[in-house]
């Protein structure tokens, strides 16, 4: 490493004669800087998909999961190790599953899927209102491999949204009933 940040790959070797006498020493400096500080990013990448609440996950183009991160164990209850053996659809409501799997279909045909809400089955058999976002994910040649997944539970959300939407009807119901003794107290 330099003074001013950079890295440089430096190789020495021994310098021959044409009758292969060694004369001196060649070296070489190969500027490796931008490997070094993306593999850094790759690290730190790596670190925050591992360490993230939301579900990050890999599946290959049949559905088969590649990657699971912490906040997947924590969403859907399953180790990394039993979700590697299973597959997307093991996971998908069986009443969602066709429609669900147009979605993962449109992906890997290269069309953008905006985000959306899905549901989705932990362990323990209970439904999940889930936050979906797709990202198609392909090789040096342009060709597409793998399906990344970004999955938010919103059960949460969805219920603060409900009682909240409840909470505001009955204050709208209160407020147009009649005022109860108005006329009898002369006011």
């Amino acid at each position: 490493k330099t003074s001013d940040g950079q890295y440089f790959l430096r190789r020495s070797r021994p310098y021959r004669t044409p009758d292969n006498r060694i004369e001196g020493v060649v070296t070489t400096f190969v500027d490796i800087t931008e490997r070094v500080r993306s593999e850094a990013q790759s690290r730190r990448l790596a670190a925050m998909v591992q360490d993230s609440n939301d579900a990050i996950t890999t599946q290959d183009l049949d559905g088969n999961i590649l990657s699971w991160n912490h906040g997947a164990e924590r969403i859907y209850g399953y180790r990394e190790n039993e979700a590697l053996a299973m597959n997307v659809r093991d996971f998908i409501p069986a009443h969602r599953l066709d429609e669900e799997m147009e979605h993962f279909d449109k992906a890997i045909s290269g069309s953008k899927v905006e985000s959306y809400d899905c549901q989705r089955l932990h362990r323990d058999g209970k439904l999940l209102d889930i936050w979906m976002t797709l990202t198609l994910l392909k090789d040096e040649s342009g060709q597409a491999t793998i399906i990344a997944t970004t999955e938010r539970d919103i059960g949460e959300r969805k219920l603060i949204d409900k009682l909240r939407a409840q909470s505001e009807r009955l204050i709208r119901m209160v407020e147009n009933l009649p005022e109860i003794g108005r006329a009898s107290c002369g006011g």
